[in-house]
């Protein structure tokens, strides 16, 4: 083949464009093999943090940097005419700068806004700049241009498919290790340990790499923080046929996974303990131990959110009833707000709301907002929202029991 390759540059496509061609598609295919290199070194388990951070590396040459070599390659014939004068010069340069980074930076957007992942719209990029410039190329031998143009596909194929063939391959591994264990406990144990040591903590650097809540995302780069690892482990806990739950503390600002195992609900929280399943007392009491309150707890079922704090830690019970000029409002949008760690925290959490009944109520259980000095700058008690406008009320909780009403009229 190599020998076919070499004779295709060297007499009937030997012009320059198919040159240039060829070397970016080779370079994209060797960064492409290195990625996947660093991906199944870090899936299996074999990573040290300098893996992982060269797997971020990679990630970033292979669905950032390719597409930027190759959008400069495409755009540069367009301001490539010799100029007059030096100033035209520079403007015709910092023009064709300024396309390619407009380029990138579309893509970024559609890949920021969810439209499709960076890790399908750059490879997209990729090979339809590269076949589209050399399928227009005029030649007189047609043949070979087909024969040139069928080559490059195969090499840009591989070159998209290579990472993916790998983290295919190794969460297939996973799992076989995590089904070859008898024991649920050991199994979920297993995973949890799994998603622990193949993750890259996120720092502020790396934020950009998160996985949110993109499974495959996190497979390939592992980037993320809590709610990556918590999503994370749910998925792969669920394929094994669990029942599992993300959950999460939102005023507290940590997210975990709840499994059940012999009918129990069970704590696995990957982003801090390793090879530990833990009661949900357990957890909470850590927890506590930690920042000196949890005052809220929701686990996430498909698209909705169960109230979860009762099997946590003891509360109060909060009834906040919205009325306009007297009368009960219904489907009124609520929710809590205060500080903790300088971070301003939401309930029921930064996208969902609590919304009033017919009778105008909402009812929550709260947790003691007991918090110690690791908790600083934070507000002991929570500030009510109704319709995203501040009422100027706040609710706290002793967690002992007691029921709490608080009416807001918004006619007042």
């Amino acid at each position: 083949m190599m020998k076919d390759v070499k004779r295709h540059l060297t007499s009937n496509f030997s012009d320059a464009l198919s040159k240039q061609a060829f070397a970016i598609s080779l370079f994209s295919f060797l960064v492409s093999f290195m990625f996947s290199l660093f991906i199944i070194l870090r899936l299996q388990v074999l990573s040290s943090n300098w893996i992982k951070y060269a797997n971020v590396v990679m990630y970033f040459l292979n669905y950032h940097i390719v597409p930027v070599v190759v959008l400069t390659w495409f755009l540069s014939p367009l301001f490539s005419k010799k100029q007059t004068t030096r100033i035209r010069q520079i403007c015709f340069t910092l023009l064709f700068f300024a396309s390619v980074v407009s380029c990138y930076l579309l893509f970024v957007f559609v890949s920021a806004i969810e439209v499709l992942p960076e890790y399908v719209s750059f490879p997209m990029l990729v090979i339809s700049i590269i076949l589209v410039r050399i399928g227009c190329h005029k030649s007189e031998k047609k043949i070979s241009r087909k024969k040139f143009v069928s080559l490059l596909a195969l090499i840009l194929s591989m070159s998209i498919l290579l990472p993916h063939i790998a983290t295919f391959t190794c969460y297939n591994t996973v799992m076989l290790q995590a089904t070859s264990l008898d024991n649920p406990s050991e199994r979920a144990i297993h995973v949890s340990d799994t998603i622990r040591v193949t993750t890259t903590f996120s720092f502020p650097l790396f934020d950009f790499f998160r996985s949110r809540k993109d499974f495959w995302k996190f497979l390939l780069i592992g980037v993320g923080a809590c709610g990556e690892v918590a999503t994370a482990t749910a998925n792969v806990l669920e394929d094994l046929g669990f029942e599992t739950r993300t959950v999460s503390f939102p005023g507290e600002d940590h997210a975990f996974v709840e499994v059940r195992i012999d009918d129990k609900w069970m704590v696995l929280d990957p982003g801090y303990y390793y090879s530990e399943i833990l009661t949900r007392e357990q957890r909470a009491e850590r927890r506590i131990a930690e920042f000196g309150a949890i005052s809220y707890v929701i686990g996430y079922v498909n698209t909705s959110f169960v109230e979860l704090t009762q099997h946590y830690v003891p509360t109060d019970i909060i009834i906040i009833k919205v009325t306009y000029y007297g009368e009960p409002l219904a489907n009124a949008q609520i929710h809590l707000t205060h500080k903790f760690m300088n971070r301003s925290l939401r309930l029921p959490d930064f996208v969902s709301k609590f919304h009033s009944d017919g009778n105008g109520t909402i009812t929550i259980h709260l947790g003691a907002l007991t918090y110690n000095e690791k908790a600083k700058q934070y507000d002991s008690c929570y500030w009510i929202y109704v319709n995203d406008k501040n009422t100027g009320r706040n609710v706290t909780s002793t967690g002992s029991g007691k029921t709490h009403l608080i009416e807001i009229d918004l006619s007042e």
